[in-house]
């Protein structure tokens, strides 16, 4: 029983305190992998000759995606040169995850569970190297299968990420290249104009005397973009400029968070009064080209609330962002995807348009507006024909969901309406071949004791999937054990340990997979507090898509600063006292009565810091990775026919 294992510290995790690497908490914050689960039907090679198998698979792996295997682990029952026609099982053990398979060959049927711990750019090649490694048609339609989910990674390995076709090389002399090949030129300040004007006025051709919003850098610099639509045209511009104390703060700081909170507030009753005395709402938000990320962040605070949204915003707005930066061209582009996946209902788009030879990009989000693309050709096709650059559209994402006012369905379906008979005929008509299930385990560490004036964060309905974290600050500990907490909305309240989170930053990056906290504004009064979702995607410069839990309208860009880990990190003094030989002890004792032919129970700890258990018994095969930490996976494979694997489980976790 896992529960049962001492505290003491595992000789690895002794090794990582000497050399001080276990300061850190986030140390201690899971790591994650992909299973990539393949059946495939119709396979050439003989599924009986292990040795075969064997080779096939390594010389897949490594030619496909580079990916070594350390160990090789097979039941003790097959000996060198013999064949089984029952089929067979083999383990093969990488330095980033694991590959397992077992063998049907009366069916010419193999199953693999590939497991990635890193080197995820692997997974698609290799996928269809397995394949093609046994005789099988990875192409064919119907022949093969394959999914995936998260399980558990595992600590110290080196990361391996994939190499980009879509960056921009040097050539031999070390010049910057751009997608186009040509080196790169400076877009000026009129020329800049230019381009802002001739996409805004074509954007807001349908409204006379628009109302347009404009984010200018600081006092000290120009507004290339508030002069050029300051020409010609009746349109009525609201300028924003630079929060003064914002900028120079130190970042993640108390002094950072009080200042654009006040610029927030600031720009909220400015909007209001400008929007008020004009009797008009903003039809287009244009961000110049020294705009600054921090400004950004306040404006996307400003519209985030629906409601203020709805005050200042026509319904068909636009925005228009210009940037000849990288760091610049990130963050703008991730504000236009928070307005794409605010906005839940069709029409709406975002585009990014780069100029041949330059860095210089253009962002443009609109919705509401059916002509968007013609208007985007029609536009860049101008600005060529005005600064003679060349245009092209980079990339463009339409909305969310699709949403038709008052419709009115012009036929009803029923079930009794559809033919099920081929569906059910296909599923009855499958053949049970295995089993199988993955058990999850992980031992709680005790979180770290509160002090007074500690920020912290507060749900009184803590749950997995959903629930609002309030900030606040301790107060004091009670007699009981709990804790006085003052919300920052002035209410005090006595709690336990497991209702608070402590307010903790990390500076590493989030991973994919990652579940986090992310800091929105809620409910009526518009009150900021953090909402559980997880990473659905790590981008350039400290951006991340994620995906808030309570949110079903898809996906949101955010910036590093805007998350934290979902679950507190355990006080990095508690080790979990795992150690390889404990989890021998603990499989043998759980298996050992399981098996009438015995057990085979093979160990490498040749990965990261943790290990892999492969265990033969039977008809039975299992695959446990620990992490090296407080994480353990255990994928259990059954290869027989009629007997469910429910009783097995049931056997397996209650001898533990």
């Amino acid at each position: 029983d896992f529960r049962k294992i001492d505290l003491s510290q595992t000789e690895k995790a002794k090794q990582r305190t000497a050399h001080g690497k276990e300061d850190d908490a986030s140390a201690l914050v899971p790591h994650h992998g992909i299973l990539t689960v393949i059946d495939a039907e119709e396979v050439t090679i003989n599924l009986g000759d292990h040795e075969l198998i064997k080779d096939s698979v390594i010389k897949a792996l490594l030619e496909s995606a580079g990916l070594h295997v350390v160990s090789t682990f097979l039941p003790k029952y097959l000996k060198p040169g013999e064949k089984d026609p029952e089929g067979v099982s083999l383990v093969f053990v990488l330095r980033e995850g694991y590959v397992s398979l077992s063998t049907w060959p009366e069916d010419s049927f193999i199953s693999f569970d590939f497991v990635l711990w890193n080197a995820f750019d692997a997974l698609t090649p290799a996928t269809s190297a397995l394949v093609a490694a046994v005789g099988g048609d990875f192409e064919k339609e119907g022949a093969n299968t394959h999914f995936s989910l998260v399980v558990g990674g595992m600590h110290g390995i080196e990361s391996r990420t994939a190499e980009s076709g879509s960056t921009p090389a040097l050539d031999k002399e070390g010049e910057p290249q751009t997608l186009t090949g040509k080196v790169d030129t400076t877009v000026d300040a009129q020329t800049s104009g230019t381009i802002v004007r001739e996409m805004t006025k074509s954007l807001l051709d349908h409204v006379n005397e628009p109302v347009v919003l404009v984010l200018c850098g600081p006092d000290s610099t120009e507004c290339n973009a508030f002069d050029a639509l300051n020409e010609g045209g009746n349109r009525h511009l609201i300028q924003l400029r630079s929060c003064l104390n914002v900028g120079s703060a130190p970042q993640k700081s108390e002094e950072r968070r009080s200042a654009m909170i006040d610029c927030y507030l600031s720009w909220t009753s400015y909007i209001a009064n400008a929007t008020t005395t004009l009797a008009q709402k903003i039809h287009a938000v244009v961000l110049d080209h020294d705009a600054e990320f921090e400004m950004g962040q306040v404006l996307h605070k400003v519209f985030e609330s629906a409601h203020v949204r709805g005050d200042f915003l026509v319904d068909d707005f636009a925005v228009v962002t210009v940037a000849s930066d990288t760091t610049n061209q990130s963050w703008k582009s991730a504000l236009l995807e928070r307005f794409r996946t605010l906005t839940i209902f069709n029409p709406v788009y975002h585009a990014q348009v780069g100029f041949e030879g330059c860095n210089y990009q253009m962002g443009v989000f609109s919705t509401g507006n059916v002509e968007f693309y013609g208007q985007i050709i029609h536009t860049t096709r101008a600005i060529s024909e005005t600064t003679g650059l060349v245009a092209f559209l980079e990339d463009s994402k339409a909305g969310v969901t699709s949403y038709e006012p008052d419709f009115a369905p012009t036929k009803y379906v029923t079930n009794d309406m559809y033919n099920v008979t081929p569906a059910a005929e296909q599923w009855l008509g499958q053949k049970l071949l295995g089993q199988q299930a993955i058990l999850q385990y992980e031992i709680l560490l005790p979180k770290t004791e509160l002090e007074p004036g500690e920020r912290v964060l507060f749900n009184d309905d803590v749950h997995n999937w959903y629930g609002i974290w309030y900030s606040g600050v301790i107060l004091q500990q009670t007699k009981e054990g709990g804790y006085l907490v003052e919300l920052d909305g002035g209410e005090t309240l006595e709690s336990n340990r497991d209702l608070i989170r402590k307010f903790e930053t990390s500076d590493t990056q989030f991973k994919f997979g990652d579940r986090i906290l992310v800091e929105r504004l809620v409910g009526e009064e518009d009150e900021y507090a953090w909402l559980q979702g997880s990473v659905t995607g790590v981008l350039e410069e400290g951006w991340y898509k994620v995906r808030i839990f309570e949110d079903s309208y898809g996906e949101s860009v955010v910036s590093h600063d805007e998350l934290i880990h979902q679950f507190e990190a355990p006080d990095p003094q508690q080790l979990s006292g795992l150690t390889t030989e404990k989890l021998k002890v603990v499989f043998t004792e759980a298996l050992d009565d399981l098996s009438d032919a015995g057990l085979d129970m093979f160990v490498t700890d040749r990965v990261g810091e943790g290990a892999v258990i492969v265990c033969f018994l039977d008809d039975i095969l299992i695959v446990a990775t620990w992490d090296g930490r407080i994480h353990l996976d255990v994928n259990v494979f059954g290869f027989f026919n009629n007997a469910p694997l429910g009783p097995f489980l049931d056997r397996f976790v209650n001898s533990g």
